[in-house]
């Protein structure tokens, strides 16, 4: 299975990077640390999950999940945030 991670902490990336990667989930995994790059992943890529988060210094992960419920609607979405 295929996963992006999406977020602009690395730590985080890295973190979620070792949980899916660790049998027996063993995901293929790609990474991006910002809303362009998000956006270019998904366009060019099938992933079953995305773990996005809500919120990147150039868009809004909101603004991501509307366009990939629009252009991949089986693509699942796990949107994640430090905001309360």
């Amino acid at each position: 299975m295929k996963a992006l991670i999406a977020d602009d902490h690395a730590v985080m990336r890295r973190g979620i990077r070792q949980i899916l990667e660790e049998p027996p989930l063993s995901f293929h995994v790609d990474e991006a640390s910002s809303a362009s790059e998000t956006m270019k992943a998904v366009r060019d890529n099938t992933y079953e999950i995305v773990l996005l988060d809500i919120t990147f210094p150039d868009g809004s992960g909101l603004d991501i999940l509307t366009h990939i419920r629009t252009r991949k609607p089986h693509t699942r979405v796990l949107l994640f945030s430090m905001h309360p």
